[in-house]
């Protein structure tokens, strides 16, 4: 009982950081990550569009922001749509394949708090194979969320279970 409480304020508390007034655009500076460090591919290079909270003020001052892209892996062949998606073709929630109403359902509540979520196909050039063997995709937001939120809530709602994954890029 006392777990199912814990597991319970968690949520409550993501949730209220992921949905709580967003962060003045002011206080967001796009992070450039040290010249020579791991991230670095050029210098400065962020693709991912990372921001951080630097306003000393802030509740949130420290914290990193992002919309994009966070990249799932899935089970081999377990795909969310009913194709694989190029590149450049984007998806919402509600396109899932309705084989996988599970997901669908763990999605549709994760948009509920976080707001509007979309997917997108990988870059590069892969076979179907390839793809079926080692299913990823990119998923991201409107807007800026936090990142910590973000994991949280897929934790909790069992996005990121054993068989779903978030993977670094």
């Amino acid at each position: 009982m006392k777990t199912i409480l814990l597991v319970f304020a968690v949520f409550l508390l993501a949730a209220n950081i992921a949905s709580s007034t967003p962060v003045a655009d002011s206080c967001l500076r796009l992070l450039q990550w040290p010249e020579g460090s791991e991230w670095s591919k050029p210098p400065g290079w962020n693709k991912d569009s990372l921001k951080i909270d630097d306003c000393p003020g802030s509740p949130t001052y420290g914290w990193f922001y992002a919309k994009k892209y966070f990249k799932l892996g899935f089970p081999p062949n377990f795909y969310p749509f009913d194709h694989i998606l190029d590149s450049n073709e984007i998806k919402s929630v509600t396109d899932i394949d309705s084989s996988h109403l599970g997901l669908l359902n763990r999605f549709l509540g994760l948009q509920d708090t976080l707001g509007l979520i979309y997917f997108q196909g990988n870059g590069g050039k892969s076979t179907d194979s390839i793809e079926y063997l080692a299913p990823t995709i990119r998923m991201f937001f409107t807007d800026y969320k936090p990142v910590d939120a973000v994991l949280w809530l897929c934790y909790i709602l069992k996005i990121n279970n054993s068989s779903i994954k978030f993977i670094k890029e």
